[in-house]
């Protein structure tokens, strides 16, 4: 059985339009978890996330931390569910807690990069809930 430590650093773009204007901003995230190789097949992930947006003041207070889960099938396929709690939520007068869903599939190519396509959905609890349903597509390097 193997237990590898991970540890990333990652940035994602971000378009916003707006009646004003259209923006580009960055959300950063930073990660620290580890897996365990279950069997030949199957693998187990557990990570803590940051997730931060320092180049943007109007998306700051969605900055939030998530605790995920995630269940992997030959590093080709990825079950993910994760509990994020963001502590600065202006007007709340607190936090806001959520939990998201993913499912991510991945396909190794030349020169050490993968490609990745996920489908996910997030909900927020408490009074003022929403949720939403997202898909991703990424090209990374180990």
């Amino acid at each position: 059985m193997e237990i590898r430590w991970r540890a990333s650093l990652g940035v994602a773009a971000l378009h916003s339009q707006s009646s004003q204007r259209r923006r580009w901003d960055a959300q950063w995230f930073g990660r620290l978890g580890y897996a365990h190789r279950l069997d030949g097949d199957w693998s187990a992930q557990l990570a803590l996330t940051r997730y931060a947006y320092p180049g943007a003041a109007l998306l700051r207070p969605y900055a939030q931390d998530e605790l995920g889960a995630t269940l992997a099938w030959r590093d080709l396929a990825y079950l993910s569910i994760a509990g994020l709690r963001r502590s600065n939520v202006q007007g709340s007068g607190g936090g806001r807690d959520s939990v998201a869903y993913d499912f991510v599939l991945r396909q190794a190519l030349p020169a050490t990069l993968s490609f990745s396509a996920g489908l996910g959905h997030f909900e927020t609890r408490g009074v003022q809930g929403h949720a939403y349903t997202h898909g991703s597509v990424a090209l990374g390097a180990p």
